[in-house]
């Protein structure tokens, strides 16, 4: 008599429950890879923005040479500036990646900690924005923050400072900004407050915002539309007046 049916029949469930504990098994650790990335992406950006806003405080006679750089109203490409170089000192609050694209934020996590230090850092606490602020639109640093264009002002003097950061990742929350919205803007020598004034969508050829000014001012630029799928074809400004008592004579 064939006995190997009932065999069959015995090891069946076995199999079935050693496939089922695999699946188990794989599934908890898709779940753990899940809850680092959205726990562990925001690591480097608020070590940068804590490391930075602790060392403006304790600060006290900082070297601004590197900061001084002469404005210029040649510029070319709203989202481009020339050579970089920023204090070397390092540098959120709690980073807010919520609505940013898969993409970018798998850019972030991938981003190297060997740029140059941060030399500042903006918050938006209405639209839950804290980035460091890095010299240059280059790839790493928009990747890693937001930018200071360096033939712009410099954000520890007078004039017009431009800031680039990407639709997708940090500056996406500048959807929801509306006009007198405040922005901080928080350096070495102590923080600056500012009142949003004006919101434009332009052409990437108008550099007109770049222009300097008399005033103080600091100018928000990212691509627009906000979720517009490929190249966007236009830019989203943001221009934030100074808060002072000169402002308002």
């Amino acid at each position: 008599m064939d006995n190997h049916p009932n065999r069959s029949a015995r090891l069946a469930p076995a199999l079935y429950k050693t496939c089922e504990a695999l699946l188990w098994g794989v599934g908890l650790l898709l779940l753990g890879y899940s809850i680092f990335s959205v726990t562990g992406r925001s690591y480097a950006a608020d070590r940068d923005v804590t490391q930075f806003l602790a060392s403006a405080q304790s600060h006290r006679q900082p070297d601004t040479t590197t900061l001084t750089v002469a404005q210029t109203d040649n510029t070319t490409e709203l989202l481009k500036a020339g050579p970089t170089a920023s204090e070397p000192m390092a540098l959120p609050d709690e980073l807010d990646t919520s609505l940013w694209s898969k993409t970018r934020i798998e850019q972030y996590q991938q981003v190297k900690d060997d740029g140059d230090a941060a030399i500042a850092v903006l918050q938006i606490d209405k639209l839950n924005i804290s980035a460091p602020v890095y010299v240059g639109a280059n790839d790493h640093n928009l990747n890693r923050g937001i930018s200071w264009l360096n033939k712009t002002a410099p954000l520890n003097g007078t004039g017009n400072a431009a800031l680039a950061g990407h639709r997708d990742s940090f500056f996406r929350g500048l959807k929801d900004v509306a006009v007198g919205d405040k922005i901080k803007v928080t350096t070495l020598e102590g923080p600056r407050e500012y009142t949003v004034s004006h919101l434009q969508i332009v052409d990437p050829s108008h550099v007109e915002v770049l222009a300097p000014t008399k005033h103080t001012q600091i100018t928000l630029i990212t691509c627009y539309p906000f979720y517009f799928v490929g190249s966007a074809p236009q830019r989203f400004i943001v221009t934030a007046t100074e808060d002072s008592l000169a402002q308002l004579h």
